[in-house]
């Protein structure tokens, strides 16, 4: 059985209403969880990149346009 994933990365569309407040609440359900971080920021963030690397499990908060982004962020790396 595969471990569960221990980093997270919340990303958020910056203009999407409630969007960050979101996040940030889902960063501390999934922290609040023995082992397991999460980290919050914008899709459009400048060190979104790097923080892709160091991350178990990318979420996503936005619609379309935000899932694809995310998911090109994320694929080079093998993210889920």
């Amino acid at each position: 059985m595969p471990k569960p994933p221990a980093r997270l990365l919340i990303l958020y569309h910056p203009k999407a209403e409630g969007a960050l407040a979101f996040a940030q609440d889902m960063a501390g359900f999934c922290a609040a969880r023995p082992g397991t971080t999460a980290r919050v920021d914008a899709i459009d963030g400048p060190e979104v990149r790097e923080q892709v690397l160091g991350c178990d499990m990318l979420v996503v908060l936005g619609g379309d346009g935000s899932v694809l982004r995310a998911g090109r962020l994320a694929a080079p790396h093998q993210v889920p």
